[in-house]
């Protein structure tokens, strides 16, 4: 019953929306694109990335998401957020996101 209160609650939308708008600025592409530099190219290992706003909680001044990579569930990486949703730092990735970075396919 917690996760229905949140999404009822205006603070949540407020936090959601600030997830939405640094996507829209780029700022987790960046992050990304630290780890593949060809990301989102047809030569990159991390072709794409879609929030998870199930993911999406404060975590005292911050805001915590998580990134899916090339639509794998598996495959996340963990962002949190300064409640401004000016800066973004990685906080911890999964093993899939490694073993897509290390992969050689073409």
């Amino acid at each position: 019953a917690g996760v229905i209160y949140m999404k009822n609650n205006p603070k949540y939308k407020e936090i959601v929306q600030k997830v939405k708008n640094a996507d829209a600025r780029g700022l987790y592409e960046k992050i990304i694109l630290e780890k593949d530099k060809l990301a989102f190219t047809s030569k990159a290992k991390i072709k794409d990335y879609k929030v998870d706003y199930e993911s999406i909680r404060n975590m005292g001044e911050k805001i915590f998401a998580r990134l899916i990579i090339n639509n794998n569930e598996k495959a996340n990486i963990e962002i949190l957020m300064s409640d401004d949703a000016q800066q973004v730092e990685e906080v911890g990735h999964s093993e899939e996101v490694d073993k897509i970075l290390e992969s050689n396919e073409e």
